[in-house]
């Protein structure tokens, strides 16, 4: 799995390879269950990356390969 829709909002996968821009964009791990648990393999997708579909595409692709890489 490369990404998830939770509670309104849409979360990638992430490594070391991208999450510096995550990061960078004021972004956080979601967070799971009633504990509100970090999940550090999953960052939100920050709202100025829906403005454009090209760059929602490359970041999610960036998390997919993240996840292929894994398999």
């Amino acid at each position: 799995m490369f990404g998830l829709v939770y509670n309104d909002s849409v979360a990638l996968k992430v490594d070391l390879s991208n999450q510096s821009k995550y990061i960078a964009a004021g972004e956080a791990p979601i967070t799971v269950f009633k504990t509100n648990t970090p999940l550090p393999s999953y960052y939100t997708v920050p709202g100025s990356v829906f403005e454009n579909a090209s760059d929602f595409v490359s970041w999610a692709k960036e998390s997919y390969q993240i996840q292929v890489q894994k398999l």
